[in-house]
């Protein structure tokens, strides 16, 4: 299996690939998701400075954690919409403080779980974030920014503050 480190990464790839893979990532050839020191570890999903004009899919394979995960068009150029998906049964994402989405339509369809406390997503408006397994353990609160759309499945147990919308799948 690959070996995660605790850096902070950019996903450098056009197109699609595994997460486990060091030249997806701009931290080559250090694989971001391993257990973040007290810097933390960010995970960026975006279009590469524009040099990224695919739709990836990025398939992760092993349990990965992060401090935050974003997504979205942070420096010019056209969105990319990602999707996250499992390789492997029992791969998930343990996330410690927040997922953020500020452009496209971005699907994490591996389990992510956190026992932040608080919680939060920051959507942009005309971005939508589905997380269709997320699992809390904090009982704490979740505050979620800006009026973009988040899907979430799963058992959630926060105390919920909200801009936009948050819509819940399978009750």
């Amino acid at each position: 299996p690959a070996t995660f480190s605790d850096v902070s990464a950019n996903w450098v790839t056009n197109g699609s690939g595994n997460w486990e893979t060091a030249a997806n990532w701009s931290s080559s050839p250090q694989i971001p998701g391993g257990a973040p020191d007290t810097a933390g570890a960010w995970i960026t999903f975006d279009n590469n400075g524009g040099a990224s004009t695919a739709n990836p899919v990025v398939t992760l394979s092993q349990s990965a954690t992060a401090t935050g995960l974003q997504f979205g068009n942070t420096s010019g150029g056209p969105a990319v919409n990602y999707t996250i998906n499992v390789g492997l049964p029992g791969t998930t994402i343990n996330v410690l403080s927040e997922i953020d989405s500020f452009s496209g339509t971005n699907s994490v369809n591996v389990p992510v779980t956190t026992s932040a406390d608080p919680f939060y997503f920051d959507v942009l408006a005309g971005s939508t974030l589905t997380i269709p397994n997320f699992a809390d353990g904090s009982y704490g609160q979740i505050t979620k920014y800006d009026t973009g759309t988040v899907v979430l499945g799963g058992s959630i147990h926060q105390n919920l503050t909200v801009d936009g919308t948050v819509t819940f799948m399978d009750n």
